[in-house]
């Protein structure tokens, strides 16, 4: 699903860019040839880049926010009924579920805000600084997604504790 939607948008990005060539045609026909020269279009990606920074980042809080407020009320919510909970041990399952989530949900918003704000403030940095971020925006989730929610599993968390303690001997 991530995919469909990732390309989707993309898609429906490069459909909005295609549009604008022929919008000036229809629209203000005898200025075409006036407004799309040579100089205009090179112009265009070396021009100041502020209001795009600036709305990228308004995007980016944006979506962050709009995601983030469901889910903090959901695991509010969640943490609230757990304490609720007589037994002791489906206490410790509900708030086993919420911390495995918030550790997902934290190891995919901090790399994806930092690259944000490195990309669109600190424009005078080492370039390796974005990059390195970038990367681990892109690799870490992935990787770490898989190892939060199975180290929850008794036999996987189980296992695992034998093949480390294993290859210390």
């Amino acid at each position: 699903m991530f995919s469909i939607h990732s390309f989707s948008i993309m898609e429906s990005g490069v459909l909005l860019a295609m549009s604008v060539d022929p919008f000036v045609t229809i629209y203000n026909p005898l200025r075409y040839t006036a407004l799309l020269t040579l100089p205009n279009i090179i112009q265009l990606p070396c021009g100041d880049t502020c209001p795009n920074s600036i709305l990228g980042l308004c995007i980016m809080t944006s979506t962050f926010g709009l995601d983030s407020r469901p889910i903090l009320v959901s695991r509010v919510l969640i943490v609230y009924t757990a304490l609720n909970i007589t037994s002791g041990e489906g206490r410790r399952k509900a708030l086993n579920t919420c911390a495995s989530h918030m550790c997902t949900v934290l190891v995919y918003y901090v790399p994806k805000i930092s690259v944000a704000v490195v990309h669109r403030l600190m424009k005078h940095t080492v370039p390796a600084v974005p990059l390195f971020l970038a990367n681990i925006y892109i690799l870490v989730p992935p990787m770490l997604n898989p190892i939060i929610y199975s180290a929850k599993n008794k036999q996987v968390r189980e296992g695992l504790l034998q093949l480390f303690l294993q290859r210390k001997y």
